[in-house]
């Protein structure tokens, strides 16, 4: 009889291990929007290159490179990450100034999206 009960108690410790994955498993989205400005000393301003062309958002965990996302022309951004805590960063930079607000650590969970907003005052 003893036996049999630690057998039945053996299993069911078995059977939740292997139910309880991790928390943070599965993915999530991340939508985001960069914001730089001012673009000159008095706005509106004329002949302005746009300033989210060739920047990227860069994702990264434990220092090694995650997932990358360019800019569109308005700045924003969107993908899909594998739940977790990253650290998020946006490349070229530093001609804005940018480190003030970046980088920024971001939690992203499962089956949720994570809205960012990064704010460049220029």
């Amino acid at each position: 009889m003893i036996a049999l009960a630690a057998l039945a108690m053996t299993i069911f410790v078995a059977l939740v291990a292997c139910d309880s994955g991790p928390e943070d498993a599965g993915e999530g989205t991340i939508t985001g929007e960069v914001r730089i400005g001012p673009l000159c000393p008095v706005e509106p301003c004329e002949n302005v290159d746009n300033p989210y062309t060739n920047r990227v958002v860069v994702i990264t965990k434990d220092d090694a490179p995650i997932a990358s996302y360019s800019l569109d022309e308005n700045g924003t951004f969107s993908g899909t990450l594998a739940a977790g805590d990253f650290i998020m960063n946006m490349q070229p930079c530093e001609e804005l100034g940018c480190e003030s607000v970046l980088p920024q650590r971001i939690t992203i969970r499962k089956d949720q999206n994570t809205p960012v907003l990064i704010d460049v005052d220029t």
